[in-house]
Formats: C-alpha cells, sequence, structure tokens
C-alpha cells in the first residue's frame, strides 16, 4: 500500500512539475493549428468561390488538413519540393515541448524524487508516463486550436448535426489529395488515421528522444529528430517515421503508401524498446554527475 502511495506521489509531482508549471509551452501546439486551421477554412472559402461544387467542411476535415503532409519526393520527375513548413513546425514544437526535462530533473530536484521512492525503475516509468501525457496534452491543445477556429468560422461547417460536425467528407479529401482511387476514400478510415498515427509516433519519437539525452547531450537529440524529419519527406520508406504523419504517404490516400497496420506496429515496437534501452542504461547511470 505504502509502495502505491509513493508511486501515485511520484507521478504527481511529474506532472505537476512537468506539464502544469510548463503550461505556457502547450500554447504554442494552440497557436499553430488555429494558423493552419484557419489556412484550411480560407482555402475551403476560395475554393467554394472558383468553383462550381460548393463544399462544407468539418472539424475532421481540419484535422486531416493539419496532418496532411506532402506527396512522395521523386528526384528527376521535374516536380519541385515543397517544404511542409506546418510538418516540421508540429515535430520541431513537440520536442521544444519535451525539451531535456528527464536529465534537467535527475541533476536537480529528481534526485530527491530517486531517494525517497528508491527504485530506478519506478523513476523512469514515471518519466515515460510523464513524456506521454506531455504528447496526449501537446496533441489536446491541437486540437483545441482546431475546434476554436472552426467555431469562428461556423458558416463554412457542416452542421446538419453533431456528426456531421466531427466526421470527415469524402468530397472534401478528394479535393484536398490527389488520390489514387477517389471513389474508394473511406472518410472515417482518413480521419481515424489523422487522429491516431501522428499522436503514436510522437509518442515513440518523444520516448527516443528522451532517450538519447541520457546517452548524448539534448542537442544531439534535437539534431536527430530533425534529421529524421527532414529525411521521412524526403523518402517514402516505413523506416522512416515521419512518414505516418503525413497523410499523403499512408494507404487511405496513396496506394503504394505504408499501411495503418504497420505504422501502429512500428511505433508499439519502437516505444518498447526505447524504454527498456533507456531504463537498462539508467540503470547505470551516475545520478551525481552533472558533466552531461
Amino acid at each position: 500500500m505504502r509502495k502505491n502511495k509513493s508511486i501515485i506521489n511520484q507521478l504527481r509531482a511529474e506532472l505537476d512539475q512537468g506539464i502544469l508549471k510548463r503550461w505556457y509551452l502547450f500554447l504554442l501546439p494552440i497557436i499553430i493549428s488555429a494558423v493552419y486551421t484557419q489556412v484550411f477554412f480560407d482555402w475551403l472559402n476560395s475554393f467554394n468561390k472558383y468553383s462550381n461544387q460548393f463544399l462544407l467542411g468539418s472539424f475532421g476535415d481540419a484535422v486531416i488538413y493539419l496532418f496532411k503532409g506532402i506527396e512522395e519526393y521523386v528526384p528527376g520527375s521535374g516536380t519541385p519540393f515543397k517544404v511542409p513548413v506546418q510538418f516540421f513546425l508540429i515535430n520541431i514544437v513537440l520536442a521544444v515541448c519535451i525539451g531535456n526535462y528527464a536529465l534537467r530533473d535527475i541533476q536537480g530536484y529528481g534526485k530527491l524524487k530517486l531517494v525517497r521512492c528508491q527504485s530506478r525503475l519506478e523513476w523512469w516509468i514515471s518519466k515515460c508516463i510523464w513524456n506521454l501525457c506531455s504528447v496526449l496534452v501537446y496533441y489536446l491543445c491541437m486540437f483545441i486550436g482546431v475546434a476554436i477556429i472552426c467555431i469562428l468560422n461556423s458558416k463554412e461547417l457542416d452542421t446538419g448535426s453533431l456528426s456531421s460536425v466531427m466526421k470527415a467528407h469524402q468530397s472534401v479529401i478528394i479535393q484536398l489529395f490527389i488520390c489514387d482511387n477517389p471513389e474508394r476514400i473511406n472518410p472515417s478510415q482518413v480521419l481515424l488515421t489523422a487522429i491516431c498515427l501522428p499522436v503514436c509516433t510522437s509518442v515513440m519519437l518523444s520516448l527516443v528522444q528522451m532517450v538519447l539525452e541520457f546517452f548524448t547531450v539534448p542537442s544531439v537529440s534535437y539534431i536527430t529528430l530533425v534529421a529524421v524529419s527532414i529525411f521521412s519527406t524526403f523518402y517514402m520508406k516505413w523506416f522512416m517515421p515521419g512518414n505516418y504523419m503525413m497523410i499523403y504517404r499512408l494507404s487511405p490516400i496513396n496506394q503504394n503508401g505504408i499501411r495503418f497496420a504497420s505504422a501502429m506496429y512500428m511505433n508499439l515496437l519502437g516505444s518498447v524498446a526505447a524504454f527498456c534501452v533507456g531504463y537498462l542504461f539508467f540503470r547505470k547511470y551516475d545520478v551525481l554527475s552533472i558533466d552531461k
């Protein structure tokens, strides 16, 4: 009973210091999602103005637009490379929100937590749970930003029912993407992919970032994640997780794209590996050292 109470207190301390006291960082995802949701509605207005077809958007459509990414870049095809600014912003800002909190904590107040709980495994589990919660809060803030702009653009929303406001529309998706088989698009599947895969991939990458901080230094972990994002934009490969966060690169839109199940499997495998490797390293980590 005392052990369970210790774990609960440890988690409370992590969530308080790692999220609540760093609340200002989570304003950034709200701003990013709000800006690009407004871009989506501006595109929708422009389309309706110059097209014979009239489209109404939804919260689901805006989320899909937010994570649409870019098409696979094929060198020599004559198609210029488009820099996916919103893709980079989402990932880089998340890396900033995760930061080097775990490493700074063990070099400061975290030592007291470790002495109090008397278990390196418990300390590491609490840090991984903090990491998971930080990613979930980050994406929740993004969805809040989307919801705010949807409310402000209510004239362009499909307000027939609550489900109409939330669901994705096949007609909008077809216009947003260059699809191989537009008639076979399942809007619910695309929306599920747009919500689940970016979140799960970010959880895995954030755990890897936290582990790399202990192996190297925070700057190297940042550079590594940025490199993964950059290479993912150039190459549509299953082992480059940045592809999992771009709807253009996934099978619901691209028949040669990465499948949902494969991406989820790789995210799970990567998360478990990061947890295990991180703990094995932290077991022997010199917590009295302040060199790193």
